[in-house]
């Protein structure tokens, strides 16, 4: 069909941009990834200030990923929170490369999913009013092979809280460049993350190449 074709002819084109970047930044053998009966390597992007769409309390989504990843293998997850900005480029890659789940808010750091095995997973957690704006990341992780799950199967009051006085602006989908500080409940970011993992180790549907 026409639209598999493009969908196929899209993936193949972001695999050649995923070879192109690491021939020039990241030449050298991609690390070990986890053994088998040892934790999952979890990723959780965090933000620094003045970035946008900060969490409110890091060590509580640490928590909630934690428990998703028990929802979901024995193995459990090890999981790191990581600024990217703290990180140097090439080192980025070489941690992406090792990961078996990344978990994010809705932003441009999702980009680096371009450097994950194809068969990790994704939980993209979707502040209210970003729906739009995470279709692009969801669509590229599936093209990427990689098992996807966002916040979007929720209502948005269950989803986030803003602590900054644009909230009700946000809520009604309205874009702000102003500091966001966002409190993803904890059961959301369990579920995300289980569901995530379920497609990636549970084999779920993703596109294989």
């Amino acid at each position: 069909a026409p639209e598999a074709s493009q969908l196929r002819r899209s993936a193949d084109a972001l695999r050649h941009l995923r070879k192109i970047l690491l021939d020039a930044f990241a030449p050298q053998p991609p690390p070990e990834r986890s053994r088998p009966q040892n934790p999952l390597n979890a990723v959780l992007i965090e933000r620094r200030a003045p970035a946008r769409r900060q969490f409110r309390d890091v060590a509580r989504i640490e928590r909630a990923v934690e428990a998703g990843c028990q929802r979901t293998t024995a193995r459990g997850c090890h999981v790191r929170t990581v600024a990217l900005e703290d990180v140097p480029y090439a080192d980025q890659i070489q941690l992406l490369r090792a990961t078996d789940l990344l978990v994010a808010v809705e932003g441009q750091a999702l980009a680096n999913m371009l450097y994950l095995p194809e068969d990790a997973a994704v939980a993209l957690l979707v502040p209210p009013g970003f729906d739009e704006a995470a279709v692009d990341y969801a669509d590229a992780a599936v093209l990427l092979g990689l098992g996807l799950e966002t916040t979007l199967l929720y209502d948005a009051p269950a989803r986030a809280r803003f602590g900054t006085r644009e909230s009700g602006l946000m809520e009604k989908g309205y874009w702000s460049n102003k500091t966001l500080v966002v409190d993803f409940e904890s059961s959301v970011v369990e579920a995300t993350v289980a569901r995530a993992l379920g497609k990636s180790f549970g084999g779920g549907f993703r596109m294989r190449s």
